[in-house]
């Protein structure tokens, strides 16, 4: 199994906690800011817990559908190195504005892309088709623009490429694009494994595939072209496509009682926060929430990847790990009421910071508190799938 990338996942995992109650302190005044630290909490989730994990799966699962019992031990670490070592290189270059260290990590996650993409397109002719194919490989494309923006706005590339707002289509294409994408893609596989029922509406997936990759890119096209006219139907589209394909998951087991667990409520409710800011965004171009957009700026990512990137990762991750590992059993979600809970009210304190300025350092220091306690069922669900307690 790929146990290197879920064991890094949770090194990273830890990290992350550490970085929220320093965030929590860091708002009650109670420690300093430190230059950089921003950047690395919010990427020890997105590219060292989830994508970690995202690639340990997408690695087993094109193993899995080219007719394979497991995948190539050197396939596998090859993947796990580059990726570990650009995402060392990126951590060293950007806090201290290190461009050669830069171009290195930047470079060596292109590179390993492109390999993990090439392992998933194999697949495509394995034991039988998949419905999440086309999920993985659009993702994996998003994941490359993402990766190319972010590189390239520190190395001054930005110019060259005609991008307007490197930051937001850089963020927009790792979002929307890649998560949202492999999110959906695992979702669509693997629903029946843990529901016991296929999505409603099957028939549908190609046109949820085809929305929901053209809706993430006019979120990307609009701040790099600087085309505002291209966000609106992407934001359209991309929330349309999205209410679909949750109510596709949510019809079948209307009525189920069991099938509602605390895992399953992380997978559904984390796309509020995807939605929230979705639906805000055009209230707040069109003048409607008088809010200073470079306050919403700076804060929504933040409930976005705690409320929505690392919930989804709550309940899959220690739920993939079980279904790699033990294969003859069944897995069972992660989660947990309490960091159900904790994890909500987070993303409702953060909120409520952006909308009252003179609370907002007591309720950010409570969202990044509750974060944290969020994490911490996560950690031990984590854990205990890969028997490392």
């Amino acid at each position: 199994m790929s146990k290197p990338f879920f064991v890094t996942a949770l090194f990273f995992a830890l990290l992350a906690l550490l970085m929220a109650v320093d965030a929590a302190l860091n708002a009650l005044g109670l420690l300093p800011t430190f230059v950089g630290l921003r950047w690395l909490r919010v990427h020890f989730i997105t590219l060292g817990v989830m994508a970690e994990a995202l690639f340990g799966v997408l690695v087993a699962w094109a193993a899995a559908r080219a007719g394979k019992t497991a995948e190539r031990p050197g396939r596998t670490l090859l993947v796990w190195v580059l990726f570990n070592l650009g995402l060392a290189g990126l951590m060293v270059g950007i806090p201290s504005v290190n461009p050669p260290m830069i171009l290195f990590g930047g470079t060596l996650i292109m590179v390993d892309v492109g390999i993990l993409t090439w392992l998933v397109l194999r697949s495509r002719g394995g034991v039988a088709a998949s419905p999440a194919l086309g999920f993985h490989i659009a993702g994996l494309l998003f994941l490359f623009i993402g990766a190319l923006l972010g590189t390239g706005m520190w190395l001054g590339w930005s110019a060259p490429l005609g991008v307007h707002n490197a930051l937001e289509a850089h963020i927009h294409a790792n979002n929307w694009g890649f998560m949202g994408l492999v999110f959906a893609g695992l979702l669509v596989e693997f629903y029946p494994a843990i529901t016991g029922k296929d999505v409603a509406w099957p028939r549908l997936r190609p046109l949820l595939l085809a929305a929901l990759s053209l809706g993430a890119l006019l979120l990307v096209l609009g701040p790099w072209l600087g085309n505002n006219d291209l966000v609106m139907p992407g934001i359209a589209l991309y929330l349309l496509s999205t209410l679909v394909f949750l109510a596709s998951l949510v019809k079948p087991i209307l009525g189920e009682r069991a099938a509602w667990s605390p895992g399953m409520w992380h997978l559904l409710s984390a796309y509020v926060w995807i939605l929230l800011p979705v639906v805000s965004a055009p209230l707040l171009l069109l003048g409607v929430l008088q809010v200073p957009l470079a306050d919403v700026e700076a804060s929504a990512p933040q409930a976005l990847i705690y409320g929505w990137v690392f919930q989804v990762g709550y309940a899959l991750i220690p739920w993939a790990i079980q279904r790699a590992r033990h294969p003859e059993k069944s897995a069972t979600l992660g989660g947990c009421w309490g960091g159900l809970v904790a994890v909500t009210l987070g993303g409702v304190c953060l909120w409520l910071s952006i909308f009252n300025p003179g609370l907002a350092g007591p309720l950010r220091g409570a969202a990044y508190g509750l974060w944290g306690l969020s994490m911490l069922p996560f950690i031990r669900d984590t854990a205990r799938a890969l028997d490392v307690c």
